[in-house]
């Protein structure tokens, strides 16, 4: 079971890395077009905000309030491109007027709260380690 998780864990790792470098490079083949005019950019948008959630499900501590933390998450990330979607009227996510700095704040909130998770998390699974440690000791 353990080493199923470990395989979870580097393959979201991987996904992650893998599509944000595009993204944060801006490479030109963001802009390639996929069925229905989609761009591979929101794809790659999509897969990134969608693995981190399922990155912070993953990992959570097994209570009620992380629980729902990691549920919020993914509720948020798997909406994030139907969201984007509707507001722009368009697969591209080309926005108008106020839609687009809604847009924004969605987007930022949705990133932000599960890294913000995922630091929490991994926080409590590093000082747990480290007591471990010194127990042992």
């Amino acid at each position: 079971m353990k080493d199923r998780k470990s395989l979870q864990v580097a393959l979201l790792v991987s996904i992650i890395g893998c599509c944000s470098y595009p993204l944060i490079a801006g490479l030109s083949l963001l802009n390639w077009q996929l069925f229905g005019e989609l761009p591979l950019g929101n794809v790659l948008a999509a897969l990134v905000i969608a693995s981190l959630a399922c990155l912070v499900y993953l990992l959570r501590p097994r209570n009620i309030y992380f629980t729902v933390i990691a549920w919020v998450c993914l509720l948020m990330a798997f909406l994030w491109f139907p969201v984007s979607a509707l507001l722009a009227g368009n697969l591209q996510l080309l926005f108008s007027g106020d839609k687009g700095q809604f847009w924004t704040i969605y987007t930022r909130a949705t990133v932000i709260i599960s890294l913000a998770a995922l630091l929490v998390i991994l926080s409590i699974k590093l000082f747990q380690f480290i007591r471990l440690r010194f127990k042992q000791n």
